[in-house]
């Protein structure tokens, strides 16, 4: 991977955890799915062959596997947080854990910007799916 490109998924790894640590969840979800939209624009053909060359390579899937997994525990923690004050099922919980787990993904941006769609416009879509996910969820 070039170094260009391993300072960009290690940033991506690192930042959402620190904005996860200090900020209001919802305004830290938006900032999240921001900076995942900016990792996926930074270079999406060569993101989309890493995807595609793990359908061949199990070493490599399962490494796709865990950085995804990573993701989705991220997602729960924000969850909870908004979930605090609130009386939800661990059902709704893990369902809105799971809508924001897909929203989020790289297939779901890469669909989004397949037809010309911006990274800028992408992004704010799924800020606004995710949110609204969140307020059916939580009531908020």
């Amino acid at each position: 991977m070039p170094q260009a490109s391993r300072a960009a998924a290690k940033d991506a790894d690192d930042r959402p955890w620190n904005i996860v640590a200090r900020s209001d969840p919802h305004a830290g979800l938006l900032q999240v799915i921001a900076i995942f939209c900016d990792f996926w624009s930074f270079d999406p053909g060569a993101l989309g062959l890493l995807h595609a060359a793990g359908a061949n390579d199990p070493e490599f899937e399962a490494s796709v596997h865990k950085r995804n997994e990573r993701r989705r525990r991220l997602l729960s923690v924000l969850v909870r947080r908004m979930a605090e004050d609130r009386q939800l099922r661990p059902k709704t919980i893990g369902d809105l854990v799971d809508v924001l787990f897909a929203l989020t993904s790289f297939s779901f941006f890469s669909q989004l910007t397949a037809t010309g769609r911006s990274a800028e416009a992408a992004c704010q879509l799924i800020q606004e799916l995710a949110m609204g996910a969140v307020r059916r969820a939580t009531g908020r």
